[in-house]
């Protein structure tokens, strides 16, 4: 199983632009069955609410970790889900 953490890296998109590989990122994004949006929606739903949850009880210059932390979890975590869920709707 390979892990994609940027569109040129799915064999599918290789030899595209970046304009190329959004507009076909974007149509096999309309393909997506509905359990595999929930499935999206909540993983996007359990790295954005505990890091809200966490920022609610910091102060000062604390607050500024919650939103890096949340933000390398998306990178690490939904986007390759998200372009493994995608690239399976390419055509």
């Amino acid at each position: 199983m390979a892990i994609y953490f940027s569109s040129k890296d799915i064999p599918k998109l290789a030899n595209c632009s970046i304009q190329e590989r959004q507009a076909l990122i974007v149509q096999a994004a309309k393909k997506l069955t509905p359990p595999e949006k929930l499935i999206l929606n909540l993983i996007k739903l359990l790295i954005v609410v505990p890091m809200f949850l966490y920022m609610a009880w910091l102060n000062g210059w604390a607050v500024a970790l919650p939103p890096t932390i949340g933000f390398l979890t998306y990178v690490i975590i939904y986007r390759p889900v998200y372009l493994k869920i995608v690239s399976r709707h390419l055509s």
